[in-house]
């Protein structure tokens, strides 16, 4: 990532999600959001070897999430209902869009934005049971 991309980044994270930080490496980003409902989340952006070329992965790293019948989140694996990729461990990945879309354009913070997004529908999930394209599109 050249300095210039980076310095950008850091400035629209720190500016709209300022829990966020970047590794001493800079190839991880990490932060806590918050949901309307007030409850906290551990998000974990990795994989920015490749970044801006290739698109990071969105991690949930805390808590553990569970389906609302009790399930792990995690067990779900790659579900297109849930908007869920390969977990990685216990952490759930947040499906953020198609790796054959991603453009260099596209930033992390649009990344964080659909993951915050994620966990709002995420909460409706545990509310109601319905999969979480119920309220998130597909791209």
């Amino acid at each position: 990532m050249s300095p210039g991309r980076l310095a950008a980044e850091k400035a629209i994270l720190a500016k709209n999600f300022p829990t966020f930080r970047w590794s001493g490496d800079g190839l991880v980003v990490d932060g806590t959001l918050h949901t309307n409902r007030g409850r906290e989340y551990r998000v974990r952006l990795d994989s920015l070897l490749g970044y801006p070329s290739a698109m990071p992965r969105v991690l949930v790293t805390a808590p553990t999430l569970y389906t609302r019948d009790g399930r792990p989140m995690w067990e779900v694996g790659t579900s297109a209902k849930m908007h869920t990729l390969t977990p990685l461990g216990t952490w759930v990945q947040v499906c953020h869009g198609r790796g054959d879309r991603w453009e260099t354009r596209d930033t992390l913070y649009l990344a964080v934005l659909k993951a915050r997004l994620w966990l709002e529908a995420y909460e409706y999930h545990l509310d109601t049971g319905e999969p979480l394209d119920r309220w998130l599109s597909h791209q």
